[in-house]
């Protein structure tokens, strides 16, 4: 988590720190819903089973929308 968050825009400016605590239980839960795009972006890089379950706030948006539709 802190190369993906030093690598994108504003990365100093957030919970470095607590980010890092926050995917510990990412391991050990069935879901990590987040509007946090740092999240999304390890997410993406990382490619691990526990990880895959991270959701952002914005993917739930676009999910509703695509049924409503």
């Amino acid at each position: 988590m802190v190369q993906t968050q030093l690598s994108m825009k504003n990365s100093k400016s957030r919970g470095l720190l607590h980010d890092c605590f926050h995917l510990i239980y990412a391991c050990f839960s069935d879901f990590l819903i987040t509007n946090d795009k740092h999240f999304g972006e390890f997410r993406d890089k990382i490619k691990h089973e526990s990880f895959s379950r991270i959701i952002l706030t914005d993917d739930i948006e676009l999910m509703l929308k695509d049924i409503s539709a």
